[in-house]
């Protein structure tokens, strides 16, 4: 494998000690996410499915920025921001109470 930052082999010996911890925990979110998305995809229909994925995406990046998570710059959640998430919030419920 090659890392895609600098061109180099990937050393993978010492991966282990130089990784951060929750960077070896990607795996088993994403193989969930793709079982309940294929899951919930027939029963809900693709609009809202999708539309709650984003709303989750929402809801995690305003935590991630507000707290400095992750190595993120910390961005404190300010009124313009959520007010952007109540309105995708508001979109997400018209979407899901539309029958």
């Amino acid at each position: 494998m090659v890392d895609t930052r600098g061109g180099k082999a990937i050393n993978w010996k010492n991966s282990l000690k130089t990784s951060p911890w929750w960077a070896w925990f990607g795996g088993l979110p994403g193989a969930a996410f793709v079982v309940v998305i294929t899951l919930m995809m027939p029963i809900r229909g693709p609009a809202f499915v999708y539309s709650i994925y984003i709303c989750a995406k929402m809801v995690t990046s305003l935590i991630v920025d507000s707290f400095g998570l992750l190595g993120a710059k910390h961005r404190p959640a300010t009124l313009p921001r959520l007010a952007g998430f109540c309105i995708m919030t508001a979109g997400v419920l018209m979407v899901s109470l539309d029958k």
